[in-house]
Order: structure tokens, then sequence, then C-alpha cells
């Protein structure tokens, strides 16, 4: 049993951390960075207006030091328990990515020291999980994709077969650099139609309707009212007060805010049935569901997330997806954003010679574009443009090699995810999966995340094989 000390201080720490939580919402590199200017021909990103009106340094780097103290006090405690470790977890990840974001700006503001080894490290400390052998992995993956695509046009040809051999040689620079090689998991025929079945069973009900709706696009007003029905049909949801709003924003999108209950709609959204159907198993019996299961359970960490929730939800819910449309290939985009970051940290590429890269992958995004007319080449600088801005997001005037690496997570996620489906679909052990992995907000291949999850949601027994296999002994 604790003692009457040890419980005040765990009660002292969780009223701090909730009180550095709510004083750091809203700012983060990824919140004030996602407004870039991009030169996609040079390859630079500059820093907006917008975004350096929007920075404090002085309030950041308070916030930083709060969050370093906490981490330090922490430190100092024994016998954390696993709550206050994963809080641990997040504040450690909360203080280097302020310290980031601090670095970021005292770079292009300039304060007489270059912070490009700073920032490198950083990065290297936050995204540890960036993989030599993912990035070659998706390299190749790029080359099969291109090869297997049907071209008439001459110009087209010729291109693809200057980017091939540039890709090519990318890709075998890696492989002398590591000497290893890994293959990116891809669903088997009996996961795609066990998971589309179970999705099926427990939503189709709610997913027909939306086949029902009286024109072939859904607009923004349409998707609340498919959401809405969604989270009445789903008890948790309904009851712990989740809410759709349609909202005026820039970002066309549909946002999750789990802290307030809340999916968030553009008004100016406009999407598919189908593409509908995937939101509504992806936002609401995903993001938002995961949240509340976790808050029913007890979980309060696990409602909002744990320090690496990140590098698996969104590509989770996106294999959901895939499943429910039976439609493989999605993750074209995360595959590239990784070549992106790899070209740079593995490859030493230039901004400039990364951009090239990316815009002549832009290209053959739209499989069915015979010729590079006027509206493809805007299409590919487009392209090429978000890419760079996702890749170098901050890192203005810094040493080639430093790079965001953010976007990892999409393509590491993806394939942890497809993974582990396929394996609880050969185990037979589907449902008892789903429902753990649907029990929070968490990343399954994190450890500690998987035991402070299994104290609410006990895994199933088949993963402890999948996590924990027999070591050889050989």
């Amino acid at each position: 049993m604790l003692n009457e000390n040890q419980h005040t201080n765990d009660t002292s720490a969780l009223e701090d951390f909730n009180t550095l939580r709510a004083k750091s919402k809203g700012i983060s590199a990824s919140k004030l960075l996602a407004d870039m200017l991009v030169d996609s021909s040079a390859g630079d990103t500059l820093f907006s207006q917008k975004m350096m009106d929007a920075f404090d340094d002085e309030v950041v780097g308070q916030l930083e030091h709060e969050w370093s103290d906490f981490v330090q006090a922490q430190h100092g405690q024994s016998n954390l328990s696993i709550e206050d470790q994963a809080r641990l977890a997040l504040a450690e990840q909360r203080t280097k990515e302020l310290a980031l974001l601090r670095a970021m700006f005292a770079q292009v503001l300039g304060d007489g020291t270059d912070h490009s080894k700073e920032i490198e490290q950083l990065e290297s400390d936050i995204y540890s999980a960036y993989s030599p052998a993912v990035h070659e992995a998706a390299l190749r993956e790029k080359i099969r994709t291109l090869e297997a695509l049907e071209l008439e046009n001459w110009d087209l040809k010729t291109a693809r077969a200057v980017l091939l051999d540039t890709l090519e040689a990318y890709a075998n620079a890696v492989k002398e650099q590591i000497n290893t090689s890994v293959e990116l998991e891809r669903p088997t025929p009996e996961t795609l139609a066990a998971v589309e079945e179970w999705l099926t069973n427990r939503y189709g009900s709610i997913l027909e309707q939306v086949d029902g709706h009286d024109t072939q696009i859904v607009d923004a007003v349409g998707s609340k009212y498919y959401f809405d029905l969604a989270i009445a049909a789903e008890p948790l949801l309904r009851d712990e007060g989740w809410r759709v709003d349609i909202v005026e924003r820039e970002k066309n999108a549909v946002s999750v805010f789990s802290s307030e209950r809340r999916i968030v709609i553009s008004s100016q959204r406009e999407a598919t049935q189908e593409v509908t159907k995937g939101l509504i198993v992806h936002e609401v019996y995903g993001h938002a569901l995961r949240s509340a299961m976790s808050e029913m359970l007890g979980n309060d960490i696990g409602r909002t997330g744990t320090a690496s929730y990140g590098s698996f939800e969104e590509s989770f819910l996106v294999a959901l997806e895939q499943c429910l449309s039976k439609k493989i290939g999605g993750d074209s985009k995360a595959v590239d954003r990784y070549i992106g970051i790899g070209l740079a940290a593995t490859n030493k590429v230039s901004p400039a010679g990364v951009g090239h890269v990316l815009a002549s992958i832009g290209q053959f995004t739209d499989a069915k574009k015979d010729a590079l007319d006027e509206y493809a080449v805007s299409r590919t600088d487009a392209y090429a443009k978000g890419m760079l801005g996702r890749t170098f997001a901050g890192m203005v005037d810094v040493d080639d090699g430093v790079v965001h690496k953010r976007d990892i997570k999409y393509l590491q996620g993806l394939d942890g995810a497809w993974k582990l489906l396929n394996y609880l679909v050969e185990k037979n052990d589907l449902e008892a999966g789903m429902r753990w992995l649907l029990s929070a907000k968490f990343n399954p291949y994190d450890e500690h995340d998987r035991l402070l999850v299994n104290q609410y949601m006990p895994m199933p027994e088949s993963l402890e094989t999948f996590f924990s296999p027999p070591r050889s002994d050989s």
C-alpha cells in the first residue's frame, strides 16, 4: 500500500502534469510549422510572417523549463507506477519538442550560434524509430510501383526511366551503408476479407445508410448527419457526450479532439460516399472510439494518447479503411514521405535535390495521365511543395542532412498495423485483438504502452508470442 506521503506526491505530480498539459495546449512544432512557405524549384522552406508572429520564445522557453523541472522531479522519485512512467514519457517528449521548436526559430532569427547539430540531435532523439533499412524498402517499393505503370507517352516513359535510375542508385547506396534489408508488410487476402467482415458486422447498419445518400458527393452537412448517426449507434460515444461540429477553417479535413470529445468537419468538406464510409470508420469508430473506450475503462492517459500513440494510430486506422474499401495502395504518400526524409537523412541529398526527386515522383501520382500537360505540371509542383513543406518543416538554414522526421510514422505505422492484423487473422483471434487495439490511444509496439493498457484491457494471449517470440537455440 502507498503511504500518505507517497499518495500526496502522486497527487501533486498528477496536478502538476495536468496543469502543464493545459498550458501547453496549442503550442507545438507541428502546429506552428504547418504554415511553411516553400520554393519547390530551389528546395527552400521559409517561415511565413504568420508563423513568426505566432511564436513567442519567452512563453515557449518557460514551458520548456517547467516541463524539464517536472521530468527531473519525477526521475527523483522511486517506484514510479506504470501511469507515472507514462506521464513521464509524455513530459520527456514534450520537453524535447519544445526545445526543438525553440532551436528552429533561434536558427532563423539568428543569435550568433549555429543550432544545426542541436536540431539534428533532437530530431534523432524524438524520432528515433527512423530506419535506413525502411528507407531502402520504400525506395524499392516506389521503383516497383513506377515499373508497373502502363504509360503510352514517350516523354513520360523517358522521365520514368531517368527517375528509376536515380532511385535505384540511391537504394543501392543505402544498401551498401547498412548491408541489410527489410520488406514492407502487406495484408494477406485472408486479412482483407476477415477485417472487412468484422467492420461490416459491427458497423454495417450505419455504413449502409451512406450508400443510400441522394448524391454521390456528401457535403459537410451530410457528413455530420452520418457521423451523428454513428455516434448515436455506439453507446460509449453517445454516453460520453461526443459531438460533431461544422466549422469555418482553412484546413479541409476532419479532426478529432479527444480532450473535448469533439469531431470537427470543415464547412467546405466534400467527399464521395465511399470516402465518407471510410471516414466514419477512421474518425468515429477509430480516433473517437479509442478515446471513449479508454475513458470508460478508467485509463486517463489512454484517453488523449500515450507519448508514442501517434506512431501507430493513424496508420492503423488507414489500414482499416483499406480493408473496408478492399482497395490497397493508399500508402503512396507515406512511401514518398519516407523517401524524402531518407534522401536527406541517409543519402545526404540537399533540399534542392530532394525537391527534384519528389517533383519527379509527383509526375506519376495520377496514373490516368498520358502526357505532361499544363494541369499535370501544376499538380506536380503542388505535390512537391506539399512534400517539401513537411520534409523540411522548420529546417531553415541548417546543415545538409538535417531533416524533420515526424512523417516516418505513416509508413512504419502501416507496416506495423499489417503485421498485427495478419497475425491476428492467422491465429483466428481478430475479435479479441481488435477489442484490445481499440481500447486506448496507444502504440502496441511500445512495451510500456502495453503494460499501461493491459491494466485495463488484457492483451490477447495469442499476442504474447507476437511481441516476445521464442528465442532460437541456434
